[in-house]
């Protein structure tokens, strides 16, 4: 429903994305899931099937969230030129945009509330890093490739590693170290 609503209602995306990342909505689902540390060590629970062979599952919030941004797109014709394909690939560029800028804007006070806080950012963003990159190679989720382009954009601006907070510079250096592990790693097979 939620996909559907996104994605036939551009006007409602800005309000959809705002209350996913409310603490009431993903972000808070994800504190939930990891209240206990056993839980958070562990991390949260993939319960979403993302491909059959070989079988791959993710979270569900990560589900979403690629299925969010997989709705913006529009195919054009097979007979468009490049600009039109251009302008055809802007909505899911925008709302990768908009996404990780609303989740770099939560760094700061994830640092600041990091004990017991309502919801661990951090912990939320490494695990949506970690299920973007296993399904990267994935047909079934194109999105995740675009995610991860536009994460390592986000992640070199003032809100990210040029970011006069150490703490919030350190946590996007974690992020990019963990998409470089995975890109190494995947070169060397």
């Amino acid at each position: 429903l939620v996909v559907a609503v996104f994605s036939h209602l551009p006007q409602l995306r800005p309000h959809v994305l705002q209350e996913l990342l409310a603490p009431a909505g993903l972000l808070g689902y994800a504190a939930s899931t990891a209240s206990t540390a056993a839980a958070s060590a562990r991390g949260p629970s993939r319960d979403f099937l993302a491909q059959d062979e070989p079988p791959l599952s993710i979270q569900t919030s990560s589900a979403l969230i690629l299925q969010l941004i997989q709705a913006t797109a529009l195919l054009p014709a097979v007979d468009t030129d490049l600009p039109g394909v251009l302008e055809a690939c802007k909505a899911p560029l925008n709302w990768c945009d908009r996404f990780w800028a609303s989740l770099m804007d939560k760094l700061p006070a994830a640092k600041a509330a990091k004990s017991e806080g309502s919801s661990d950012v951090k912990a939320f963003v490494e695990h949506l890093i970690a299920d973007l990159l296993a399904v990267q190679h994935s047909a079934e989720w194109p999105g995740s490739t675009l995610m991860l382009r536009r994460l390592v954009l986000a992640l070199n601006t003032s809100k990210g590693l040029q970011n006069p907070d150490s703490g919030v510079r350190l946590m996007c250096i974690d992020f990019l170290g963990a998409v470089v592990t995975q890109i190494v790693a995947d070169s060397k097979q």
